[in-house]
């Protein structure tokens, strides 16, 4: 019985994962991957080692595509070091989701039922908002929402802009539960019948259009090469060249957008501007990218708006990611994990901060204050670095995320990346 339930736990958790790693393939998975783990937990015990158990397999196997940018990013060993870690602090919350499932009351089905999609939902909630309370600010699991699979059909965006994202999980998880306990009680037909509608229904909403800015018209994607730079000026003629040959491909583009980091130096004292006023940007054209910022010896993650060949303003990152930007504010005991200080961001600007381009306002967010965002507040152009994981899955659950928050509150979302512009889900 033992090897049995591992069985069925494995399979779940290899489904769930896969879930994620082909998400336009796979999003079915979402729709079945607990109904092992109700099986086991409505025909038998479950215990906490089970649950740490898939938490293992499971997180270990959606933490995959982080170990590419970790060495990217010049973690090397204690990169790898620090993500084992992660994986083992949070498939311990797996384990209480398991220990607390087996605690139902076992004899009132109804009660059961509730208890079981209330634990499960605010499991879900807990990675997805909390869980790395221990470190740092509360803060969750980034990329893990189970909804992002189902995101990649139209009719499901229809059904979570209907309900809402947790109220859409918790249905989720409820009909699943449904399934497992007509399966545990053999009525198969049943059974099936619940899941082909749980699978089709929801295909037949249509969800709401999402507007496309007037300004979007007017960009260029400026494609860079993403690669280790020695220096800031190698690097600055490097962008040079990309920002000529976006110009002279684009002559009608009045706004270039480059990536998060797309200079990763500090900006304001590089002599790149002068190059590139001296080469390839013309005056009348807006020049929007990634670059840092170091000031009073503190150092900024950025976005900075040229024009005219002169800095505007700039716009500095108000969420940076502990461990990888930043040291947990806990204290320096995860230093020897961490950046060195040359890549220790400081926090900058408040929500809310915007661009005004040619009487239009354009709110920027880089990468984390998306992803880790539980408010879905109203971005309206979100810089992204994606080069440091290659062409790995993680790329595509970032914009997933993204439009998904975006829809949810009707905004229309420009996607910069190293890969290029997107909007809304294109």
């Amino acid at each position: 019985m033992i090897g049995y339930a591992y069985s069925l736990i494995s399979f779940s958790a290899v489904l769930y994962a896969f879930a994620f790693f082909f998400p336009y393939l796979c999003w079915p998975a979402v729709l079945i991957f607990l109904i092992p783990i109700f099986y086991l937990t409505l025909r038998s015990s479950i215990n906490f080692a089970q649950g740490y158990f898939w938490g293992l397999m499971f997180f270990g196997l959606h933490s995959i595509g982080y170990f590419d940018a970790l060495d990217n990013f010049g973690f090397g060993f204690a990169g790898t070091v620090g993500l084992v870690l992660m994986v083992f602090y949070v498939a311990l919350y797996s384990g209480i989701w398991f220990w607390l499932m087996r605690y139902r009351i076992k004899r009132e089905i109804v009660f059961d039922l509730l208890y079981v999609t209330c634990i499960t939902t605010l499991y879900f909630y807990t990675i997805h908002t909390t869980v790395f309370w221990i470190f740092d600010y509360i803060e969750g699991y980034t990329l893990i929402n189970p909804l992002l699979p189902l995101s990649t059909q139209a009719g499901w965006v229809g059904f979570i802009q209907l309900v809402g994202i947790w109220p859409a999980i918790m249905i989720m998880v409820l009909v699943q539960l449904l399934i497992s306990y007509y399966w545990v009680h053999k009525k198969y037909i049943q059974g099936g019948l619940i899941l082909c509608c749980l699978i089709f229904i929801p295909l037949f909403l249509t969800p709401r259009a999402t507007p496309q800015p007037v300004w979007f018209r007017k960009c260029a994607h400026v494609k860079i090469s993403h690669q280790k730079w020695n220096n800031p000026w190698d690097c600055a003629i490097a962008l040079d060249e990309c920002i000529k040959k976006t110009v002279e491909e684009n002559p009608e583009a009045k706004i270039l957008l480059m990536p998060e980091g797309a200079f990763p130096f500090p900006f304001n004292e590089s002599d790149a501007l002068q190059l590139w006023r001296e080469n390839s940007l013309p005056k009348d054209v807006h020049l929007l990218f990634g670059a840092y910022r170091k000031e009073n010896g503190k150092l900024y993650n950025s976005i900075y708006h040229v024009y005219e060949c002169l800095i505007i303003e700039s716009y500095d990152k108000s969420h940076c990611l502990f461990w990888t930007e930043r040291t947990p504010k806990i204290g320096n005991w995860l230093q020897f994990l961490s950046l060195n200080e040359r890549l220790c961001f400081v926090s900058g600007s408040e929500y809310g901060s915007f661009f005004e381009i040619d009487g239009h306002r354009i709110y920027p967010a880089i990468c984390s204050e998306c992803f880790c965002d539980t408010k879905t507040r109203g971005y309206s152009v979100l810089f992204v670095g994606e080069g440091s994981f290659g062409f790995s899955y993680i790329p595509i659950l970032m914009r997933l995320d993204a439009f998904l928050k975006s829809r949810l509150i009707n905004q229309g979302l420009t996607y910069v990346s190293n890969q290029g512009l997107f909007f809304d889900s294109q």
